[in-house]
């Protein structure tokens, strides 16, 4: 499915790891939601590696399913 993207201008994709959560926008995030939705994605990425899970959360989630990240 991601080969058949189209590149235009990106240079680089790259696919999360499986379990990330997708945080989905709705039409009242209109301008800052974007940037804060993404990072939402990529804390919900790296709750599941054992080096920064630690880090981030204090604990190693990368064995427990579907940990809430507060907002």
């Amino acid at each position: 499915m991601i080969s058949k993207l189209p590149m235009g201008n990106i240079l680089d994709r790259r696919l999360c790891r499986p379990g990330c959560d997708h945080i989905s926008a709705t039409w009242l995030d209109q301008g800052w939601a974007c940037g804060y939705k993404n990072f939402q994605m990529l804390l919900s990425s790296l709750r599941y590696d054992p080096q920064y899970s630690m880090h981030l959360f204090g604990h190693d989630v990368s064995n427990q399913v579907n940990r809430d990240i507060p907002s």
